[in-house]
This record gives structure tokens, C-alpha cells and sequence, in this order.
């Protein structure tokens, strides 16, 4: 779950919706939108102009790891590129 105003994304457990991990982003980052590829999660960050990533098998946030265009709202993939 992206949760913009604070800043932070939450892993949940979906079987029962309690909280496994938070991860806060330092910095003026604001996470927007997720998608899962392979073992990751990539996170757009509206403000920051990038993605971040959260290794889904260490539970690992890496912070500004692709810069992108403005103001990125959106993130999809087809299962071999993220769009």
C-alpha cells in the first residue's frame, strides 16, 4: 500500500490485512502508484521524479533507483518490460 502524505509504503499480509513491514522514504519522495515484476515492487514517486524498489525476498527498499520523467503517475508491466 502507497501511502503518499506519509510518505511511507506498507506490506500487508492479504489473508488478514496485518502490517508485515512499513518502509518510510526519506527525502521529498511520495510514493503514487505499484507494480509487482518478478521478485520486486516498483514504486512511482510523484514528486521525486523516479522509482523506487522493494525486493520482495529481503524485504530491501532501494530509494530513487530509475529516474523517469515528471511527475510519474502511473506504472504497469507485461511480465518482461515495466511501462
Amino acid at each position: 500500500i502507497c501511502v503518499s502524505t506519509s510518505k511511507y509504503i506498507e506490506l500487508i499480509n492479504l489473508k488478514n490485512g496485518k502490517t508485515i513491514s512499513r518502509f518510510t522514504l526519506n527525502g521529498n519522495y511520495y510514493p503514487r502508484r505499484m507494480s509487482k515484476y518478478k521478485n520486486y515492487v516498483y514504486i512511482t514517486d510523484l514528486y521525486g521524479d523516479c522509482l523506487h524498489r522493494l525486493d520482495l525476498n529481503t524485504s530491501n527498499l532501494e530509494q530513487n533507483i530509475i529516474k523517469v520523467g515528471a511527475a510519474p503517475e502511473y506504472i504497469t508491466n507485461d511480465s518482461t518490460n515495466l511501462y
